[in-house]
């Protein structure tokens, strides 16, 4: 199996998760932290390693958009327990 075909599979098996979930928004939400944190880990990455100066400022952009976004699930995950 290729990379893009796990990826593909694991894709599935997270619509899948989301699609059967007992507390949708909640999967919804903790699935989107997940998804956001990789973008902005993999968005870290270029910041520091990309040859063009274009693509290191999409970087830091996607890594801040990201992150204020995963505070604010967070904080939506909170409330919902509350």
């Amino acid at each position: 199996m290729n990379q893009m075909q796990h990826q593909d599979m694991m894709e599935e098996e997270m619509m899948s998760a989301l699609q059967n979930a007992d507390d949708f928004d909640r999967e919804f939400l903790n699935q989107m932290i997940r998804h956001h944190s990789v973008a902005s880990m993999m968005a870290g990455m270029v910041v520091n390693s990309a040859e063009h100066q274009e693509i290191r400022q999409l970087a830091q952009t996607i890594v801040r958009d990201q992150n204020e976004e995963i505070a604010q699930m967070r904080q939506m995950l909170a409330q919902a327990k509350k």
